[in-house]
């Protein structure tokens, strides 16, 4: 058996739970270096505040069929189709 390291990180918009991030040296069998959690870390907040953008104008869109949004939110949302 072998031993090795992982790590994990949240990707977060804010407050808001996205998903995870996990990464091992299972391949490369390298040592984990001092910077790498922060980056990892950095990364995760990155990802997750670039997906929220997608889910909010999707649930916009959705929205948009209803009325909610008005005429322009439709327009928007056809136009991107």
């Amino acid at each position: 058996m072998e031993y090795g390291w992982h790590l994990a990180a949240p990707m977060q918009h804010g407050a808001e739970l996205i998903g995870i991030l996990t990464v091992d040296n299972l391949l490369r069998k390298q040592p984990m270096k001092n910077y790498e959690p922060e980056l990892l870390r950095m990364y995760g907040i990155t990802v997750g505040h670039l997906m929220r953008p997608p889910r909010a104008r999707s649930s916009i869109c959705r929205a948009s069929g209803t009325g909610a949004y008005g005429h322009a939110a439709r327009i928007h949302c056809q136009s991107r189709a």
